[in-house]
C-alpha cells in the first residue's frame, strides 16, 4: 500500500512507468470530503472492472488499534473506549474486498483460546470465556488504550469536561483461534508491554502481522472539508486507465426506524449494565470514477453507492435504498453535502498528470522537527515544534504516542497515532502545534514526531516523554471506594461486592440505607485513595475480610 496525504497518516511510492520506455510518470489523486464526526472510515482504489488496487487511509481504531479483530463477541455492547468486541461490521466492504487474512483473536492470553485451554492450565474456565466481558483477569494485563467497560469519567479541563478513561484497566488481549477460524481486519499494533504470566506468544507478535500502521491517522477533524486532501501517488505497476476511488464509512449509535439492532446479553447478568446499544444503520459506500492518465480530471458523487450487511458477515454492497437516511450526519450524510463551483459533491476526485519536481529527482528524507516541546493536561498534551528551516521540504508530519517505553525509528508504527490529524508543516522554520487527546492522568507518556517528505521517506524521529496532570475535578460512578482501591471498576473482587450489596444489602432497608450513606459519603474518600498507591494498598488490605465474606455467600 502507498499513499500520502497531507493532513491524514497515509504512504506513497515511488512515481511508476506509465509504458516500458518511456520516460518516468508521475500520477497522483487528490481526494476531498466532509465528514461527520466519530467515523470509521477507509478510502481505497479499485480498477474499472472491481479489483482491488490499493487503499489510501484507515482511520486509527480500525487500523492500528484492532477494533475489528479483538477478544469478545462482536455483538457486545459499546461505550467510551469499549474493549471487547470484534467489531466486523465496521468496514466489511472495503475489508473483504482487500481480502488479507490474519488470525482470529478470541479471549485468552497465556493459557490459550478456550474454556477447555484455561482449564487445562489450572485456571478458571470463564478466564478464557469469548462470551462474557469480565472475570479474565488470570489472562489479563496492563490496557495501554482502552478503558474498562464501566467507561469514561468526566474531568474539568480549562473550564470543558472532557472524557477519559476511569482508571488504570487489566484487560485480556487474547490469543489465536483455532484454523482455520481467520478475520480480514488486522490485529492491534500498540502492544509493547505484557505480563509474563498472563499474556502469551500471539499478543506478543501481533505488532508484526499489522500492515495498516503506515497508512492510519485519526479521524478526520468534523464538520468541514479537509484542510489539505488525500493524496495518493500511483505505485510501481499502475498503469493509466480507468479507476474508482472508494469510501466506506461507519458510526456507532446511528439509528434509524430500519435499522436498530439488539446487543448481545453477557453470561454474566451483572454485567448487562456495562455499555449501550450501538448496532445501527450499516457501513456506508461512496464510489467516484475517475481516469488516471496525460490529462488532468475532476469527478464527484452527491450519492452513496450502497450499504454493508448490518454485522459485517460478507463483503455484499447492498444498492441504496430509502432505509438509509440522507440528511448530514447520519446514514448516507456521514460524508456531508459541500456545495462549490463545480456544484453539489460529497466526494471529489482530483487528478493530476504530473507531481514530479525538478528540486527532487530522487526521493530523499527531509530533515527532522527541532525545538519538540510538551504541555500536559490531566487527559492530553499539547505538541510544539518547528518545521526544518533547510533540506527537502516536509509535506506532513507523523505524530504518535505510547504509555512509558521509548519510541524508535525502528517500533515508530506500533505507537498510536495522535487523535488529531497531522498540522500543516508551514514555511520552514514555522511553529507547529497540534494536540493529543483522550489520555490518562499521571501517567508518563512517550511522544515522537517524524516529518515526512512528498515521496513518503521519513525523518529520523524526534521524541519527549512528558507525565499528565492530576485531574482537577472528577466524577467517579459505582463502587467507589474499592474501585480507587483496585484500580479497575471490572476487577474480581468488586463483582463480589457488587453482588453483596446487590442480593443481600440492597433488599434489606438497614441495608439499603447503609448503601445509600456510603454513595453520599465515599466520592472524597475515592479521590483521595485513588492519587495515593499508599493509600490504595491500606484500603486493599481493609476490604479483604469484606471480599472474602462477599465472595463466600455470592
Amino acid at each position: 500500500m502507498r499513499a500520502v496525504v497531507l493532513p491524514l497518516l497515509v504512504a506513497c511510492a515511488l512515481p511508476s512507468l506509465a509504458h516500458a520506455g518511456d520516460a518516468p510518470a508521475c500520477r497522483s489523486v487528490e481526494v476531498r470530503l466532509k465528514p461527520t464526526g466519530n467515523l470509521q472510515m477507509a478510502v481505497w482504489i479499485e480498477d474499472e472492472n472491481g479489483r482491488y488496487v490499493d487503499t489510501l487511509f484507515v482511520t486509527r481504531t480500525t487500523g492500528t488499534l484492532g477494533l475489528a479483530n479483538r477478544p469478545g463477541n462482536g455483538l457486545f455492547k459499546s461505550g467510551f473506549r469499549f474493549p471487547y468486541g470484534r467489531r466486523e461490521m465496521v468496514l466489511p466492504v472495503w475489508a473483504h474486498k482487500r481480502d488479507r487474512r490474519y488470525g482470529k483473536v478470541m479471549m485468552g492470553g497465556k493459557p490459550g483460546n478456550s474454556i477447555a485451554s484455561c482449564r487445562a492450565y489450572g485456571i478458571r474456565g470463564e478466564e478464557c470465556d469469548d462470551e462474557t466481558i469480565g472475570y479474565h483477569f488470570f489472562v489479563s494485563s496492563p490496557e495501554p488504550f482502552y478503558c474498562s467497560p464501566s467507561g469514561g469519567v468526566s474531568i474539568k479541563q480549562n473550564g470543558v469536561d472532557v472524557v477519559s478513561c476511569a482508571s488504570s484497566f487489566y484487560g485480556s488481549k487474547g490469543a489465536y483461534a483455532d484454523p482455520p477460524a481467520y478475520s480480514l481486519y488486522p490485529p492491534r499494533a500498540d502492544l509493547t508491554s505484557f505480563e509474563d504470566a498472563h499474556d502469551g506468544p500471539d499478543a506478543r507478535a501481533f505488532a508484526t502481522v499489522n500492515d495498516l500502521g503506515a497508512i492510519s491517522g485519526a479521524t478526520p477533524p468534523a464538520g468541514r472539508v479537509l484542510d489539505a486532501p488525500i493524496r495518493w501517488i500511483a505505485p510501481v505497476g499502475v498503469t493509466d486507465g480507468r479507476y474508482v476511488l472508494k469510501v466506506e464509512a461507519h458510526l456507532e449509535g446511528d439509528f434509524n426506524t430500519y435499522h436498530r439492532y439488539p446487543a448481545v446479553d453477557d453470561e454474566h447478568p451483572e454485567l448487562n449494565s456495562y455499555g449501550k446499544e450501538f448496532l445501527g444503520q450499516p457501513s456506508v459506500v461512496y464510489a467516484v470514477p475517475f481516469t488516471l492518465g496525460p490529462t488532468a480530471e475532476t469527478a464527484t458523487t452527491a450519492t452513496y453507492e450502497g450499504y454493508s450487511d448490518w454485522d459485517g458477515a460478507t463483503g455484499t454492497l447492498h444498492p441504496a435504498d430509502m432505509t438509509i437516511s440522507s440528511d448530514d450526519g447520519t446514514g448516507a450524510g456521514r460524508l456531508m453535502r459541500v456545495e462549490d463551483a463545480g456544484g453539489m459533491w460529497r466526494v471529489k476526485v482530483t487528478t493530476s498528470p504530473d507531481c514530479t519536481s525538478t528540486t527532487m529527482p530522487t526521493c530523499r528524507a527531509p530533515e527532522p522537527p527541532t525545538a519538540l516541546d510538551l504541555v500536559p493536561g490531566p487527559t492530553s498534551v499539547v505538541v510544539r515544534f518547528a518545521s526544518a528551516t533547510g533540506g527537502i521540504p516536509t509535506a506532513r508530519f507523523d505524530v504518535r504516542y505510547r504509555e512509558g517505553r521509548s519510541i524508535t525509528d525502528d517500533d515508530f508504527l506500533s505507537a498510536i497515532p495522535s487523535s488529531s490529524a497531522p498540522p500543516s508543516p508551514g514555511a520552514p522554520g514555522a511553529a507547529v502545534e497540534t494536540l493529543i487527546g483522550g489520555l490518562r492522568p499521571q501517567i508518563r507518556y512517550t511522544v515522537a514526531v517524524r516529518a515526512m517528505s512528498m515521496c513518503d521517506a521519513p525523518s529520523p524521529v524526534v521524541t519527549k516523554t512528558v507525565t499528565t496532570e492530576q485531574p482537577r475535578f472528577t466524577t467517579i460512578s459505582g463502587c467507589f471506594i474499592a474501585t480507587a482501591a483496585f484500580g479497575t471498576p471490572m476487577a474480581t473482587q468488586l463483582a463480589a461486592l457488587r453482588g453483596l450489596r446487590d442480593r443481600r444489602l440492597k433488599p434489606n432497608p438497614l441495608g439499603a440505607l447503609a448503601v445509600a450513606t456510603y454513595y453520599a459519603l465515599s466520592p472524597p474518600v475515592a479521590r483521595a485513595i485513588a492519587a495515593d498507591e499508599t493509600l490504595r494498598r491500606g484500603a486493599r488490605a481493609l476490604l479483604g475480610p469484606l471480599v472474602e465474606f462477599a465472595q463466600f455467600v455470592r
